[in-house]
């Protein structure tokens, strides 16, 4: 029962989605439309020859109305290869033009969705949604459709003039359809959820296939080509067996469509011949109405053909319907009616925070502490003593589990997150360097900035120290993922990228982690003439990095166990003695006051 509520809310979701695809659409759907009416009617214009040319020509010698017949008929195949070759193109560049619109859709709604969402999704299956699902739909508007309209119209002409001729004959062979339309409306549905469960397989494939071309230098530095070419080798098995099960059903549908076909045929010859010798029917109506069974029977094939197509398109748009029927943070934000930013000044205050991921224990527990505006304040800890979750916290990224997170005695859940991450310069641990010129990520979040500034910002971050030595300067491709870039080098542009965003807060979780001791010490340098005026919170475990910060906060397993200034917590002897005592330490005393630390 619960899987055909599930079955027919995805069905009525595809279908929400196509009534909107074709409504944006509509001039190109009444375009295609028109041109198959034309199309259909001038084939109509064999048929309709054949009956005069044996009744009238053959049987009683008319041979004068030859021509005229020859040139109906011309004019009838020269209009339909003319509509034919119109209908191709109108609906081919309808369908790439609504296939760019939805996949422009899908990836705008897709960019505001809540972090919590790209945490529980595999990139790969995204990426299949937008690209994969989208390609399908345009069988909606591209072949799919037009074969199904051209086999329903056809259908219907054909019948009418079938039913003047032998309207008995007609009504057997119409029993036989609604039989062959009882069992294909069957197969659809179980060809509709295989549909889907390809689309699942294709998913888990091409999210396993970017996962580890992003990740190919840990593979090859793991010699683990064999383990993932034999992964891919299951999952795209997976897709095949998928594929075939399809498969299948298309056929049996194909077959139940030939076999009826095959029906219709005998049933012609039989009762048809017997309504000649009868003289119920002349030998040119029975051309005539071989010709209409054709125009009737040939379309069955078509409507299977569309159907293939059509159920591609179907399953695509239901994930689709699917992915849309996430709320976006905007759409979070206005239903909670959280309010517009003002220019902040930028004080931070944790009220009592407790976070946790899932149903995994707390990651940060109670947590309370300030931020004066303009101060700098450091975290410092063991690896998952809950920094990072602080910082996503701040970034509203996530939600307190309780207490309240306030930046100017404002709770950040009665904030629009978008306005408010535009006054929030942010150097994430894992630096993300994006295919393009130096200029333009360094232009990231400002695209409109002038070159005077973006220099600016390069100059303060040191990164002008590099990027006047590449061949083309500030235009240099640095390549996927920044590739052509050492990793101190993504850094400084990620630094100058927050730099030149001007923040009245600014986020940096081991922003130096990557940068050698003399760089380093630039960069801490421009940091602090950034901080000037704006409020810093620095995550680091190099807590040389953080000699300058008002306060230094420490944590340990989710709880905040010391804080004050450096001098302050050295002389305190607790854990951020012991953490500075490791890091000052040679190696021969590593063991030893790792083992004091852990007691």
């Amino acid at each position: 029962m619960a899987f055909t509520r599930a079955t027919h809310t995805t069905r009525s979701g595809a279908w929400t989605e196509a009534r909107a695809l074709l409504w944006q659409n509509r001039l190109t759907v009444c375009g295609s439309l028109l041109l198959v009416a034309l199309n259909r009617m001038a084939a109509l214009g064999l048929p309709i020859g054949s009956k005069y040319l044996v009744d009238d020509v053959i049987g009683h010698g008319h041979v004068q109305i030859v021509p005229l017949i020859a040139g109906v008929a011309a004019i009838a195949v020269t209009v339909e290869v003319a509509t034919g070759f119109g209908l191709s193109e109108l609906a081919g560049r309808g369908a790439q033009r609504a296939i760019t619109e939805l996949r422009t859709q899908i990836q705008a709604h897709v960019m505001h969705l809540p972090i919590g969402f790209f945490d529980r999704e595999p990139v790969g299956a995204i990426i299949s949604r937008i690209l994969s699902d989208t390609e399908h739909v345009q069988q909606l508007l591209g072949a799919g459709v037009v074969q199904l309209l051209s086999g329903l119209l056809t259908a219907a002409i054909a019948c009418a003039l079938m039913i003047t001729l032998n309207w008995p004959l007609t009504v057997l062979i119409l029993l036989i359809l609604v039989a062959m339309l009882v069992v294909l409306t069957t197969r659809m549905g179980r060809v509709y959820a295989n549909y889907r469960g390809v689309g699942r397989q294709t998913a888990a494939l091409t999210a396993r296939l970017a996962e580890v071309l992003a990740g190919i230098r840990d593979v090859k530095g793991n010699a683990a080509e064999l383990c993932e070419a034999r992964t891919f080798e299951r999952l795209a098995t997976d897709v095949r067996t998928a594929v075939v099960r399809t498969i299948r059903g298309i056929s049996v549908m194909t077959a139940v469509s030939s076999l009826a076909s095959g029906a219709i045929g005998f049933l012609v010859l039989v009762i048809g011949g017997r309504a000649v010798l009868a003289h119920t029917m002349t030998l040119g109506e029975l051309t005539m109405y071989s010709f209409l069974v054709a125009l009737l029977t040939s379309p069955l094939v078509q409507i299977a053909a569309a159907g293939n197509d059509i159920g591609h398109a179907a399953a695509g748009l239901a994930r689709i319907h699917e992915l849309r029927l996430v709320a976006t943070e905007d759409q979070e934000d206005h239903a909670r009616g959280a309010r517009a930013v003002p220019r902040l000044t930028g004080a931070i205050r944790f009220d009592d925070v407790s976070y946790g991921y899932g149903a995994g224990p707390l990651a940060i527990q109670n947590v309370s502490f300030s931020v004066p505006a303009g101060s700098m304040t450091a975290l410092v800890g063991r690896t998952g003593s809950g920094k990072s979750t602080i910082c996503r916290l701040l970034l509203a990224f996530d939600r307190p589990a309780s207490g309240h997170v306030l930046v100017d005695e404002r709770d950040l859940v009665t904030l629009r997150r978008r306005d408010y991450r535009g006054q929030v310069g942010v150097v994430l641990q894992d630096t993300v360097v994006f295919d393009g010129t130096v200029r333009e990520n360094i232009r990231y979040a400002r695209p409109e900035a002038s070159q005077d500034a973006v220099e600016w910002a390069s100059r303060m971050a040191h990164c002008e120290e590099f990027v006047l030595d590449l061949p083309r300067g500030y235009d240099t491709p640095v390549g996927e993922r920044g590739i052509r870039l050492s990793g101190g080098q993504r850094q400084r542009i990620a630094i100058a990228r927050a730099l030149l965003a001007d923040p009245r807060i600014l986020i940096l979780d081991e922003a130096t982690s990557h940068l050698d001791s003399q760089t380093e010490a630039l960069v801490q340098d421009a940091l602090r003439t950034l901080a000037h005026g704006r409020t810093t919170l620095v995550i680091a475990h190099r807590l040389s990095t953080v000699l300058g910060a008002h306060q230094i906060i420490v944590l340990s397993t989710g709880k905040i166990v010391e804080r004050g200034t450096h001098r302050e917590l050295l002389a305190g002897g607790g854990l951020y003695r012991q953490l500075h005592d490791i890091q000052h330490r040679g190696p021969s005393d590593l063991v030893e006051v790792s083992r004091r630390a852990c007691c």
